[in-house]
């Protein structure tokens, strides 16, 4: 019997096993059991209270902490238990959005102790404070009087309270104001990408191994970079990705090796299908002629259009309809889901060099470049 945050285990012939929140639950169950006539009960309970204040004495009971795991009780209603693991699956959504805003507010605290670094980095370079650095570079801003007219211009009515001559000072003050916050903006910007910036919390892969299970993948048997990208076949972005991912392959086909895994998004009614109907291509060996063929715009990605595609590549057809159907292939989809969702990967494409998040597919070949070149042989020797 459980009932309490203590726990009092009583090695005996019985075994028993009981739980005590206080002297007051030992005294409400006594006047219960009097009540209601529970006399054997009532005798048990009497003999229980001997062996606990007997305990030091005797040795053969002892007080332990409730112990842990999924089938922990944590609370009881009328007899009924409620279980640790059913309060788990209660929480998990909220918890889930918790971890999420907290992984988000880490990441833009990163990301203003980077700007912050960079901008100090930038004023020793220049023999300055920083604050002498921000004076120069974004304070220092200027706003003529045509461009105060064309903005009071555009404003229908300053407000029954506000004077010209206060409306002037406060549209002057806003522009001076939107052109620093755009003279910063520019700034970083142009820091960034002079600087060599490795954000390790925002690539959480940088300790999932990304390489795990079951996977497609071409290009070179020992590569310096390995491109690993999450995919949706209904997603317009990757389409556009698709050219540029196959031009850096054959640029650098000593040095590179393409990593294809599953990422359909629930808001594309067919991109699960089509990733089990990849999948099941993939298992006979056909996997990137027929990913060439999902890339064709305007491709039939019907039930029967996947099933022709499959036709068209000589595929073993009974085995592919049987894959489609399979637990199993649904299941290798959701593995690559999970691993997306492991490294924060929440929209299509997302790609990871070497395990390091990249920002956009614009920046795939530069970011390739600096891993391959003169600079990056020499670290690795």
């Amino acid at each position: 019997m459980r009932s309490g945050s203590v726990w009092i285990d009583i090695r005996s012939d019985l075994d028993y096993t009981i739980g005590v929140d206080s002297l007051a639950a030992w005294v409400y169950s006594l006047r219960s059991m009097l009540v209601h006539g529970s006399r054997a009960l009532l005798l048990d309970l009497l003999a229980l209270c001997i062996c606990f204040q007997l305990r030091p004495v005797l040795g053969w009971a002892q007080i332990t902490t409730p112990p842990v795991g999924s089938d922990s009780i944590i609370a009881t209603v009328n007899g009924e238990v409620i279980l640790a693991s059913q309060l788990e699956s209660e929480i998990r959504p909220q918890l889930a959005q918790l971890e999420e805003q907290a992984r988000k507010l880490r990441q833009a605290v990163a990301g203003k102790m980077i700007d912050n670094l960079l901008i100090a980095q930038a004023a020793a370079r220049e023999g300055t404070t920083v604050e002498a650095y921000l004076r120069r570079h974004v304070e220092e801003v200027t706003v003529d009087e045509r461009e105060v007219d064309l903005a009071l211009r555009s404003r229908r009515e300053l407000g029954p309270a506000v004077l010209p001559a206060e409306a002037r000072y406060r549209t002057r003050r806003n522009l001076e104001d939107a052109k620093r916050g755009e003279a910063l903006r520019r700034l970083l910007a142009e820091l960034r990408r002079r600087a060599e910036i490795r954000n390790y919390l925002l690539d959480a892969a940088a300790s999932i191994n990304l390489l795990e299970g079951e996977f497609a993948s071409h290009g070179s048997e020992k590569p310096t970079v390995t491109i690993v990208v999450f995919w949706d076949y209904q997603c317009p972005f990757c389409r556009d990705a698709h050219r540029e991912l196959a031009s850096v392959v054959k640029r650098w086909p000593a040095e590179v090796r393409l990593v294809f895994r599953h990422f359909p998004l629930p808001r594309h009614p067919r991109a699960m299908e089509v990733a089990k109907a990849a999948v099941c291509a993939s298992r006979q060996n056909l996997f990137w002629s027929y990913h060439e063929r999902l890339m064709v715009p305007g491709v039939d990605l019907s039930p029967e259009g996947l099933v022709q595609l499959a036709r068209d590549l000589k595929a073993d057809l009974p085995t592919f309809e049987r894959c489609l159907l399979a637990v199993e292939t649904e299941e290798k989809v959701k593995a690559d889901m999970e691993l997306a969702r492991a490294v924060h990967v929440d929209g299509t494409p997302t790609i990871f060099l070497n395990n390091l998040r990249i920002v956009s597919i614009q920046s795939l070949a530069s970011e390739i470049e600096k891993m391959t070149g003169p600079r990056a042989a020499k670290e690795r020797q």
